[in-house]
């Protein structure tokens, strides 16, 4: 992002910083929560707010006067410090029209831009921009834990994990989806959720390019699904699978369960991320683009194993054959060749299957479903790769 310095919009006075109470800043994360791309991570020691460096890239500073160049953003273009009053006249902050309205919130914004931390913990000597985040940091030191929950006896050392705690109980979420209206407890909770919708995988492995919406998540995949730790394990079929999620997603291949419906063609979807990607094949939507040959893919799951067409990555190896695959499904189905698991049985003709893909392609020969029809010449099939090798024979005739 182009960065603009504007040297007439700076400040020619001094501001005398003055001791910033608990009270005084105890919502100062709400001047940051709409930025672009921005994002409040939580230190497990303290609660420090970390703004993300895109955040930082897109609020330029120079002395004490924000500028912005973005023509959706309403620059600061003029500031008035009245040293003898103390007072700040109102300026708007980006288009969620927060206000630095006081000179004390300015100062503690601007610690974001310089890195600022001048209240520094006398047990462990870690600093802090704000006198509040301090005074929480220091809870973990004793083990102080103020805010006991009158419902259990959990106890916390911070107002808001108690907050979060409570709602175990009360069963309140008040963070709802503007998208599919699916509510959360917890921000966090939502923000996450979120990127199912918008398909942002910020983090990737450096193993299998594979993304992930938060850190945590990447950690996981790196640990279990690289390192072949496989926890969680099916009671019908023995399968085993890195995440607990995995397990419940699988298990519905065996009963049936599909509890997402799609509204356009009534049909059923065993998750809800699985439901979203479907809903794009009506919509023609692919918000997932090949850097290299600029196609387009429903999921990115879809992307990164084309993406290995191009770089000929096979992250994926046999233990049995030392063969290696693009892709876990791949590996998974060419497994069951040395193991001869079949899990998968017909209802009608008694035929077991390796995967859960196969038997739903042998079923369509028994109802007689072919979803998959040529634009050109009409001719149905039961797979969209049948449909896709028919399309060559036009494309060939042109």
């Amino acid at each position: 992002m182009k960065q603009e310095y504007i040297g007439n919009q700076v400040f020619t006075g001094m501001i005398k910083q003055e001791t910033i109470e608990e009270g005084d800043h105890h919502n100062d994360s709400q001047l940051l929560q709409k930025g672009t791309k921005t994002e409040e991570k939580r230190s497990t020691s303290d609660t420090e707010i970390k703004v993300e460096k895109d955040f930082i890239d897109h609020y330029v500073f120079e002395g004490t006067s924000v500028i912005n160049e973005s023509n959706s953003l309403k620059c600061i273009t003029r500031m008035n410090l009245d040293l003898t009053s103390n007072c700040l006249k109102k300026n708007q902050l980006t288009d969620n029209q927060d206000e630095m309205s006081t000179a004390s919130n300015l100062i503690v914004h601007t610690r974001i831009h310089t890195g600022d931390k001048p209240y520094k913990c006398d047990m462990c000597d870690k600093s802090f921009s704000q006198l509040s985040n301090l005074r929480k940091h220091t809870r973990t030191h004793p083990g102080e834990k103020p805010f006991k929950c009158d419902l259990c006896t959990h106890a916390f050392s911070h107002k808001g994990d108690l907050t979060n705690h409570t709602r175990t109980h009360t069963g309140v979420k008040p963070y709802k989806c503007d998208i599919c209206n699916q509510a959360f407890s917890q921000k966090t909770a939502l923000k996450s959720h979120i990127t199912i919708h918008t398909g942002e995988k910020s983090y990737k492995c450096a193993i299998c390019d594979t993304g992930f919406a938060r850190k945590p998540y990447l950690i996981s995949h790196i640990i279990r699904k690289h390192n072949g730790v496989k926890p969680y394990k099916c009671d019908i079929c023995n399968q085993s699978f890195p995440q607990k999620g995995d397990l419940t997603s699988h298990t519905r291949t065996h009963t049936g369960l599909k509890p997402y419906k799609c509204d356009i063609c009534d049909k059923g979807l065993g998750s809800i991320s699985n439901l979203i990607t479907h809903t794009r094949t009506h919509t023609g939507v692919k918000p997932f683009k090949c850097d290299i040959c600029d196609k387009g893919f429903v999921s990115s799951s879809d992307l990164t194993k084309h993406t290995r067409i191009h770089t000929g990555v096979k992250p994926y190896k046999c233990d049995t054959c030392d063969k290696w695959f693009g892709s876990s499904g791949d590996l998974r189905r060419h497994t069951k060749i040395h193991t001869g698991v079949k899990p998968y049985k017909c209802d009608i003709c008694d035929k077991w299957f390796g995967s859960s893909s196969d038997l739903r392609r042998h079923t369509k020969i028994h109802t007689g479903v072919k979803p998959y029809k040529c634009d050109i010449c009409d001719k149905a099939f039961y797979e969209n790769t049948y449909l896709k090798r028919h399309k060559m024979i036009h494309q060939k005739s042109l």
